[in-house]
């Protein structure tokens, strides 16, 4: 009979994760959601943060922004490397608000998912921002989400409107989560 506990289950996660991210050829294949470059850059230009969490590894994401060039647009990720509970824990939001040098009640979340929402609203963020261009749908989403975009083109919009808003209120922190497919 196996005693693994949860410590060691996740250092075995974690050396699985770094073993298929070492040796497979990802950047031929990374494809990233239609909308999230442009989105990224609005958040930047607006004076906001990313912060990205993720199920992956942090290095994981880190590599995969880094072959798709983004290194510029994201601040923070947080991934299982970084804090092991997942969303829809409240966490790894508090991890990369933490990590961001901002109060939650600053942050917004944009997810694809219903554990994303869930992690942002008990994080005590400022929004909940619902897309559908990962496997959540309208209908899990919504009562979750103080807004549900269909693309990331809605959610430029509300980042424009937000910093024409506050602009004289200092910077914010916005996560992101599933830019990549």
């Amino acid at each position: 009979m196996l005693r693994e506990t949860p410590d060691n289950l996740l250092a075995l996660v974690k050396k699985v994760f770094a073993e298929v991210d070492e040796d497979f050829p990802f950047v031929r294949y990374i494809k990233p959601t239609p909308g999230a470059e442009e989105t990224l850059k609005a958040i930047k230009k607006a004076g906001g943060r990313v912060g990205v969490v993720t199920h992956d590894l942090a290095s994981a994401a880190c590599q995969h922004f880094r072959a798709l060039g983004w290194e510029e647009l994201v601040d923070a990720v947080v991934g299982l490397d970084v804090c092991s509970l997942r969303k829809p824990a409240p966490d790894p939001i508090l991890k990369a608000c933490a990590l961001l040098g901002v109060s939650p009640k600053g942050g917004v979340v944009l997810g694809d998912t219903a554990m994303d929402l869930q992690a942002g609203r008990a994080a005590g963020c400022r929004a909940t921002l619902g897309v559908l261009t990962g496997l959540g749908k309208h209908e899990e989403l919504r009562p979750l989400a103080d807004a549900v975009f269909t693309g990331s083109e809605g959610v430029e919009l509300c980042i424009k409107k937000w910093a024409r808003l506050e602009s004289n209120q200092g910077p914010h922190a916005y996560q992101a989560c599933a830019l990549t497919t």
